[in-house]
């Protein structure tokens, strides 16, 4: 009842009213690159250095469970926020495949442990609990797993992705 006011209406009932939904960029093309030079000029702060789940410096800089869903996204899918950003670029003719590609190899799927240390705070998960559910849903058919099931990680936390499943 208290959270009524939170749920979004059905189709139905959107369309029993007439609602459409309409976005700019059905209009003119939409650039996020020349929108936040727009908003620089109005006092929009980045960031000196890439926000953890990406080479940008503008996303998700205050919100900490943003970077939490990109990498959870990404054991699940086996792709997160730096591909993403990677593909909107090579669209928008900013980067090259190439260049995507090795950004992309660069920046997924390492943990956000800034993030994630911040998300352990709110939740009272422990880490151990955090990885159990992690793994609980990670992409077998993506990431390597050792005889005895367990995910392999790299040095830094990253999952080891099948060989047949690299970008290339």
């Amino acid at each position: 009842k208290d959270l009524f006011l939170y749920t979004y209406p059905s189709d139905e009932e959107l369309q029993r009213v007439g609602v459409t939904g309409l976005f700019l960029g059905y209009y003119f093309k939409w650039d996020y690159k020349k929108i936040l030079e727009i908003s620089k000029k109005y006092g929009f702060l980045t960031l000196d250095h890439p926000v953890e789940t990406t080479y940008e410096n503008f996303e998700n800089l205050d919100c900490f469970s943003n970077h939490v869903h990109d990498y959870l996204k990404y054991c699940k899918y086996g792709f997160g926020r730096a591909t993403d950003n990677a593909c909107l670029d090579i669209r928008l003719g900013y980067i090259s495949r190439e260049e995507g590609v090795r950004l992309v190899q660069k920046y997924d799927g390492k943990p956000p442990k800034k993030a994630i240390k911040k998300y352990l705070e709110f939740s009272g998960f422990s880490e151990e609990e955090f990885q159990k559910i992690v793994d609980s849903f990670t992409n077998k058919k993506i990431f390597k797993r050792d005889e005895n099931g367990k995910f392999i990680r790299d040095y830094d936390g990253s999952l080891v992705r099948k060989d047949e499943c690299v970008l290339k």
